[in-house]
């Protein structure tokens, strides 16, 4: 659980938009997830929480890498990202 909240600040003190950003919500093709955009000078990071217990594919933009996920199993390829259940992951 530790390296889990160390990982997180790490990622967090990195990239200066998830501190400092505006917030602005993005619409996804899924009831179970929820996400948005932090965008600060000209950069962002898109953050989606997978809430439900299953695990749940969404679209995405074709661009963007996968930064962080706070459990294994998430990926990205080409348009589509799939969470794992009771998952966050950011995309930038």
């Amino acid at each position: 659980m530790l390296n889990h909240y160390r990982e997180m600040i790490r990622v967090r003190q990195q990239h200066e938009e998830l501190v400092k950003g505006t917030l602005q919500s993005i619409s996804v093709d899924s009831k179970e997830v929820v996400a948005y955009s932090r965008t600060y000078k000209g950069k962002s990071i898109s953050v989606y929480h997978n809430i439900s217990n299953q695990p749940v594919k969404v679209s995405v933009a074709a661009k963007g890498k996968l930064i962080f996920a706070s459990e294994k199993g998430a990926k990205k390829v080409k348009n589509q990202l799939v969470i794992p259940a009771n998952t966050t992951v950011l995309v930038k």
